[in-house]
């Protein structure tokens, strides 16, 4: 019919191209679900960068501190300390998009996890309530256990309080 959108279909790989490309410093192949997974490796890579950004932040600017050095303004936007922590965060994630074994790696990790199956949510609130029924539970057991030994201790030691 006119106005339908077509059907999506797959766009085939030029002939040419072997079985396997070289993509980002490692072999993979070419699958619908590379690219999700590519996806979940780059987010990884540029959180942990983030973390790193943030830890360097925090780091700089307490050496900074203690051993008196001025953390000057950079143009009158960015403190000396945020900008070498900027420096730091885009040196991490250059280095783990071209480290060869950490890309392998965390395509691994994230293809594994794609192949997880997750619990459902009432298996996840049955399991949680499980867990805090059981906490509470030994909570209470081992307050009343208190309760009961010191008084008793109270009693026998004679100290009254």
């Amino acid at each position: 019919m006119k106005g339908d959108w077509p059907a999506l279909r797959t766009v085939p790989w030029p002939a040419s191209w072997h079985d396997d490309c070289y993509l980002s410093g490692f072999n993979v192949r070419r699958t619908g679900r590379f690219l999700s997974r590519q996806r979940y490796v780059l987010l990884s890579f540029f959180l942990l960068a983030l973390v790193v950004g943030f830890s360097l932040d925090a780091a700089l600017s307490s050496a900074f501190a203690q051993f008196g050095f001025a953390d000057n303004r950079i143009g009158g936007v960015l403190s000396t300390t945020s900008a070498l922590a900027v420096t730091g965060a885009g040196l991490t994630l250059v280095i783990l998009l071209r480290n060869k074994a950490a890309m392998t790696f965390w395509t691994e990790v994230v293809g594994e996890m794609l192949r997880v199956t997750w619990p459902s949510r009432e298996e996840s609130v049955k399991a949680a309530t499980t867990v805090v029924g059981t906490t509470l539970f030994a909570a209470t057991v081992l307050a009343v256990y208190d309760y009961l030994w010191f008084n008793l201790a109270k009693l026998v030691l004679l100290t009254g309080g």
